[in-house]
């Protein structure tokens, strides 16, 4: 088992995406997002739609159990030997702490060394409410005011993931 951990904008549904071309691996969206739970049900299984049920079903354990609700979800391999998830730090803070401290789950630590690309990035997905990347991105206006804690709020967030883990 193992969890992407990270920001948004940083290629990591790009990483699930080179991950499940292996034979061998499973990974999920993100689970824990507010918004959904991805659990990237196979097209030869039906695809999303077959999977509606299942994640109806989860959703409401999510909000009572989030620890069987990961529980069951990483159950869910569809016949392969590794499964993994995305979490990022705003889907759920108290279970990205307990995945932090699980050491039966392999962390993937997933960033974007330019901060800049992932600052526009976002920026470019607020003004279009398109966060999967199906809509041409706007030129988006650089602000050295805004970019400035942006940058510092990444930088801080991903030395303290390095630090977490080195103490587990």
């Amino acid at each position: 088992r193992f969890a992407i951990v990270g920001l948004q904008r940083t290629g990591s549904s790009h990483l699930v995406n080179l991950l499940v071309r292996h034979p061998e691996i499973h990974c999920c969206g993100e689970i824990f997002n507010p918004d959904g739970i991805n659990l990237r049900w196979p097209e030869s299984m039906g695809g999303r739609r077959a999977g509606r049920k299942v994640v109806n079903e989860l959703r409401d354990l999510r909000a009572e159990d989030p620890q069987e609700f990961l529980h069951r979800a990483l159950a869910l391999d569809f016949g392969k030997s590794v499964v993994g998830f995305k979490i990022f730090r705003n889907h759920n803070p108290p279970m990205l702490e307990r995945i932090l401290d699980d050491r039966d789950i392999a962390k993937i630590v997933h960033g974007r060394d330019n901060a800049l690309a992932r600052y526009a990035s976002l920026r470019a997905a607020r003004a279009t409410s398109d966060f999967v990347g199906g809509a041409e991105k706007p030129l988006v206006k650089f602000s050295a005011k805004k970019f400035a804690p942006f940058h510092h709020e990444q930088k801080i967030y991903f030395e303290e993931m390095e630090r977490r883990l080195a103490a587990s």
